[in-house]
């Protein structure tokens, strides 16, 4: 896995996105792709649901607010071991929405108005298939991660994903609006 280093860049209260690319096959406990939370320190996560849950082989987004989760899953499953694309999107007080290789499904019940970024979540660090606490890794592979200050629309998400693996910033202002300030990480 990968720990990135506490910046306050990436301790985003408001509108955000988190997408980028993964490989698994099914599991039988959770794999996280990404997250910034340690179980008592929660802000946001992306993970695939253990083969053993209700939700088997569902991607899920969550993010948190007073320790309360507000999630949304994939219709479908994703442990297929082929390349998915997921994007998850944080509009406060409206949506939480979660693409699957361009495909939306969307949670508008109880969204809060902001994620949570108190001093401990502040210095919560983000991991890259890990969850910071528990021994859930992924067994996979993740690549092209990125996170933006903002929520993207379909037709960036669309672009992302038709044009593949790779985000190339020479050309942001094809995913539609110029996000390029707006893109907090990617790697």
């Amino acid at each position: 896995y990968l720990e990135l280093p506490i910046t306050s860049a990436l301790n985003i209260t408001g509108a955000m996105t988190v997408s980028g690319w993964f490989k698994v096959s099914s599991q039988s406990t959770a794999q996280f792709i990404i997250c910034k939370d340690d179980t008592s320190n929660r802000v946001f996560n992306v993970a695939v649901l253990e083969s053993s849950s209700g939700n088997a082989n569902k991607l899920i987004f969550n993010i948190y607010n007073g320790g309360s989760a507000t999630s949304v899953l994939t219709a479908g499953t994703v442990t297929d071991n082929n390349w998915h694309h997921f994007a998850g999107v944080f509009v406060p007080s409206t949506s939480l929405t979660l693409y699957i290789d361009g495909t939306a499904s969307t949670n508008t019940t109880s969204i809060p108005s902001s994620i949570d970024m108190s001093t401990d979540e502040g210095n919560t660090p983000i991991r890259i298939g890990n969850h910071e606490g528990n021994a859930l890794y992924t067994n996979g592979l993740i690549d092209e991660v990125a996170i933006w200050d903002t929520a993207l629309d379909s037709n960036d998400i669309t672009s992302i994903y038709n044009n593949g693996k790779v985000i190339d910033l020479s050309k942001s202002a094809s995913y539609g609006t110029d996000r390029t300030d707006n893109l907090k990480l990617w790697l």
